[in-house]
């Protein structure tokens, strides 16, 4: 296993982020909001698989909305097992499968759809990846898509830096304060090298070579990165405080950057279909 996957399962597979999980998790369902209308009736048929759902993911908005049964699957085993397991368990058609390394094999075969929501740009082994979908999918099956696609280690330019920065300083002071009511001055952006060793590792990678597969594009957008996975680095920690207010703004710069070249559409939401020969 390439040594930076291990590095990032020995990191999450430990539950030490305390009440920070309820925030991760609210992080994950503007995941789903972005994946919700790409979304078209009629869904293919068959259960439906999660992969990457770490300590809580999308799969109870998958459950919930289109009504499948859910394969929640995740590299990483977590200690203890996390709540929020239990209690969607309890709740929605949903299964925990930990330890499985989507790269390689998946708990089932015939899926109606495979969701991934900010989990393959992870992968070191994405032609792995491709064929375990192909061969796990039913003829006609979905790859659902929410991924980072910008440059490899999150890389940022200096250009970036200093337009974010203009920006952020151009704020009311009351969108600039941190939880403890002191200003929050700068920006960071993550410059290149910075980023962990398995973030980004082949993220400009995806698109080619999941089309170069034979997944076919059912529906696809580009947008600027979204929460905890932006090149630019909103607030101190790299987390946008979920602060609606706060949202509204960020967001409202982060359509300037784009409008301006300066922010490039690095997320890329697609609904991929396995050929139905295939």
């Amino acid at each position: 296993m390439d040594e930076r996957l291990k590095q990032e399962i020995e990191y999450w597979s430990v539950d030490q982020f305390d009440g920070d999980l309820k925030a991760r998790h609210t992080l994950n369902l503007r995941h789903w909001d972005a994946i919700a209308p790409m979304l078209v009736h009629p869904l293919p048929p068959g259960p439906f698989c999660v992969v990457g759902c770490g300590h809580g993911g999308i799969e109870q908005k998958v459950a919930q909305v289109c009504g499948r049964g859910v394969y929640a699957v995740d590299i990483i085993e977590p200690k203890p097992r996390p709540p929020l397991w239990d209690t969607f368990e309890k709740e929605w058609p949903i299964g925990y499968y930990p330890g499985v390394d989507a790269q390689r094999s998946l708990p089932f075969e015939g899926y109606g759809a495979v969701f991934c929501a900010m989990v393959v740009h992870h992968f070191p082994d994405l032609e792995g990846f491709a064929a375990t979908c192909l061969r796990h999918l039913a003829p006609g099956g979905w790859l659902v898509l929410h991924e980072y696609v910008g440059l490899p280690g999150l890389h940022a330019s200096e250009k970036r830096y200093r337009l974010a920065q203009r920006l952020w300083c151009s704020l009311p002071i009351k969108y600039r304060l941190r939880e403890d009511g002191t200003e929050q001055e700068h920006v960071r952006v993550v410059p290149d090298g910075e980023a962990e060793g398995y973030e980004a590792v082949r993220s400009d990678e995806i698109r080619p070579v999941l089309l170069g597969a034979g997944f076919e594009v059912v529906a696809e957008r580009f947008s600027a990165p979204l929460t905890g996975y932006r090149t630019i680095v909103w607030g101190e920690h790299g987390i946008r405080r979920l602060n609606p207010d706060v949202d509204r703004v960020v967001d409202a710069l982060e359509s300037i950057l784009m409008a301006s070249g300066v922010l490039n559409g690095e997320v890329w939401t697609a609904v991929l279909r396995k050929p139905s020969e295939a």
